[in-house]
C-alpha cells in the first residue's frame, strides 16, 4: 500500500557544485580557427565523470558555479544540458543566473573590485580564493536552510597550485557531501611539469 502524502516527507532541494584544476583542460587549439577543438585525454575523463556524477540520483533544483575553465565550466554545461538552473559566481565580482546577470541584492558576490590578473599574481590568486569563499558560504547557508548540497572536486595531481585541494576546505560543513575524485596520471599530458 503507498503512503499518503500526508505521511511522506518532502523532499530536499538538491544544490550541485563542482570545482576542479584548470589543468584537466588539456584541449589543444585547433590547428584553423574553424576547426572543432578536439578533447585531450584529461578533459574527456573529467567531462565524463562531472557528466555521470551530475545525472545520478535525483535531477538537482540548482546548479554553483564558479564559472571558471575547465571542471567548473564542464559542471555548468551538464547542467544546463539537463535544464538545471545556475547560479554563477563569475570573477568579475557579479552572480549570474542562467546566462544573464543577477539583479537586486543578488546581482553581486563582493562590493570589492576585480584586480586586473596580471598586475599582481597574488592580488589575482587572492581575489579567484575570495570568490571560492563566497561560493563556499553561499553552500553552507544553503545546507543550513536544508538543502541536499553535494560538492564533486575533481583534482589532477600534477597541478603546479593545487587550488582544488585548497578551495574544498571553503565547502566543509557537516551537512555537505564532498566527493574528490583524483585523475590518473597515465592522463598528464605530456607538457605538463612531472609530479613530485
Amino acid at each position: 500500500m503507498p503512503l499518503d502524502d500526508a505521511t511522506t516527507a518532502p523532499r530536499a532541494r538538491r544544490l550541485r557544485v563542482t570545482i576542479g584544476s584548470r589543468c584537466l583542460d588539456d584541449t589543444p587549439a585547433p590547428a584553423h580557427p574553424r576547426d572543432v577543438p578536439k578533447d585531450g585525454p584529461a578533459a574527456r575523463w573529467a567531462k565524463g565523470v562531472i557528466w555521470t556524477w551530475m545525472r545520478a540520483g535525483e535531477k538537482p533544483d540548482l546548479f554553483l558555479s564558479g564559472y571558471a575553465r575547465g571542471p567548473d565550466r564542464w559542471g555548468a554545461l551538464a547542467a544546463y544540458h539537463l535544464s538545471v538552473p545556475r547560479l554563477e559566481f563569475r570573477l568579475d565580482g557579479r552572480r549570474w543566473t542562467n546566462e544573464r546577470p543577477a539583479r537586486g541584492p543578488m546581482a553581486r558576490w563582493t562590493e570589492e573590485t576585480m584586480p586586473a590578473s596580471k598586475a599582481s599574481p597574488k592580488a589575482w590568486k587572492d581575489w579567484c580564493l575570495a570568490r571560492d569563499r563566497a561560493m563556499g558560504a553561499a553552500a553552507m547557508r544553503a545546507a543550513d536552510e536544508g538543502w541536499d548540497v553535494s560538492l564533486l572536486a575533481v583534482i589532477a595531481p600534477w597541478s603546479r597550485t593545487h587550488g582544488t585541494e585548497y578551495s574544498m576546505e571553503f565547502f566543509q560543513h557537516p551537512q555537505i557531501k564532498i566527493e574528490a575524485l583524483v585523475a590518473p596520471l597515465a592522463l598528464r599530458p605530456a607538457s605538463a611539469t612531472p609530479v613530485g
